[in-house]
């Protein structure tokens, strides 16, 4: 897992908001795009991989931001670069969100543990 100074905050505040027995596989530190209530929001922030889910956690002043999607809603994944870096789209029922302005280096592992838990997930459910 390849970690910069500012992964490595987010990735230890995280850490106290996984699920008993769940623990991080890989993560990559990007910008987060959501739509919600209609506008678009930006966050920068960590995305971390573990056995059930994926999961976004940006460390704010006085707070966080937290969301998860679990592998067996997620219907599927659209990956592309530009001159900014990588960028993931996932896809769940109803609702779609970004990964954008991933560094080259942490990419190809977090994409081989994302493609092997979302495969697992399709053959148990």
């Amino acid at each position: 897992m390849s970690q910069n100074k500012n992964s490595a905050k987010h990735l230890s505040e995280l850490k106290n908001h996984l699920q008993e027995g769940e623990t991080i596989v890989s993560s990559i530190f990007g910008a987060y795009q959501a739509k919600r209530m209609g506008n678009d929001t930006v966050r920068n922030g960590v995305f971390a991989i573990t056995q059930n889910r994926v999961i976004f956690f940006a460390k704010k002043m006085f707070g966080y931001d937290l969301e998860s999607f679990k592998f067996d809603k997620i219907s599927s994944i659209e990956r592309s670069k530009n001159l900014m870096g990588h960028a993931i789209t996932i896809y769940t029922s109803g609702n779609e969100v970004s990964i954008k302005w991933v560094n080259d280096g942490e990419f190809p592992e977090f994409m081989d543990a994302f493609d092997n838990a979302l495969e697992n997930k399709k053959v148990v459910a």
